[in-house]
């Protein structure tokens, strides 16, 4: 279903990689505290091949594809024995259950993108009590001291993109709202809110109709689209949160027939999505990075444990990049749409 096209990512990753575990990197911006706090289980010097367990939010999304496929990539040239697994629904309780397994095996290292910023905390402090370091990607825990790392696309500078794509779209009047996933993950949380408030800077003219939550489902993105096109004449625009938001409100536009006159702006770009932006159904995609953030993780995990490096700076934000119709098939963007 997806090409495994991800060399090229692979070799603009590496300099970025090995430099992410000592310094912060001049192509990505680092934020939060140098080194780890005491809360997280240090890491035991390890030779030889390493086990790791890679966990993310779920199997069956775009994103979380390209970041599989990144992952298998570097793990062999990394001496990794990787484990990638995780579920297939996205929810906190069914990543517990993941989550537990995986510590039943007792790996040297978990990387995992949590499912909810509070819940996902008690497995994480289970590791540490079995003495395993844990390290997220993507989307994270609220108390970071219990991890060593966490590598993702800046959710912040992300929406801030959006918000600027849609008042290109817009204009000054009119209607915007925001098509949600799930409440409590800290990705598309930070996105949503930072949409929110970089239209309220530049574009103030246009009215928030708010935030309606998917919860996962795609029917319901419908819903909420045609539900927000009916119920509000002023509707010029909707930004949605993720890829699964982005395929349930081109449905409902769809069915309406108000693709194009409705300007959608979405978060990432697996290969739906990219053919939704190459024939007009959507104007503008927000991509992340999952192969660099996996890659990057892979690194960071494989010096702590064979060297005690500490990841410096512990949070690394990459840049995510804006698509649209007119640059699509530019290499500097396209390169980093999900394989």
């Amino acid at each position: 279903m997806r090409t495994r096209k991800i060399a090229a990512v692979l070799g603009a990753v590496a300099a970025l990689a090995l430099a992410a575990c000592s310094s912060s990197g001049s192509s990505s911006s680092g934020s939060s505290s140098s080194g780890s706090s005491s809360s997280a289980t240090a890491a035991a010097k390890k030779t030889g091949t390493l086990n790791i367990a890679f966990i993310p939010g779920i199997t069956t999304d775009g994103f979380f594809i390209a970041m599989q496929h990144a992952a298998e990539k570097a793990a062999p040239g990394l001496q990794i024995n990787l484990d990638y697994t995780g579920p297939t629904v996205y929810s906190y309780a069914a990543q517990t259950q993941v989550f537990d397994a995986v510590l039943a095996q007792h790996p040297d290292g978990i990387i995992f993108a949590s499912t909810d910023a509070n819940a996902m905390e008690a497995p994480v402090r289970q590791a540490i009590a079995d003495h395993i370091p844990v390290m997220t990607v993507d989307s994270t825990i609220a108390d970071q001291s219990l991890i060593q790392s966490r590598v993702a696309t800046s959710d912040e500078t992300g929406g801030k993109l959006a918000a600027d794509e849609m008042a290109k779209l817009v204009g000054t009047s009119g209607a915007v709202a925001v098509v949600g996933y799930i409440p409590g993950i800290t990705t598309t949380d930070t996105r949503t809110a930072a949409f929110i408030a970089e239209m309220k800077a530049v574009d103030p003219g246009v009215t928030l109709l708010g935030t309606q939550f998917s919860n996962g489902s795609l029917t319901k993105a419908a819903a909420i689209a045609t539900g927000l096109v009916s119920s509000n004449p002023q509707l010029k625009g909707i930004f949605v949160v993720n890829d699964l938001n982005a395929a349930g409100v081109v449905n409902g536009l769809k069915s309406i027939h108000k693709t194009g006159s409705i300007k959608v702006v979405a978060y990432d770009a697996e290969p739906d999505e990219v053919g939704y932006l190459k024939s007009g159904l959507i104007q503008a995609m927000v991509v992340q990075k999952p192969a660099q953030e996996a890659v990057i993780s892979l690194e960071r995990m494989a010096a702590l444990l064979r060297n005690g490096t500490t990841p410096n700076p512990k949070v690394l934000l990459l840049s995510p990049v804006v698509a649209t119709q007119a640059d699509m098939n530019n290499p500097s963007i396209s390169q980093w749409f999900y394989r």
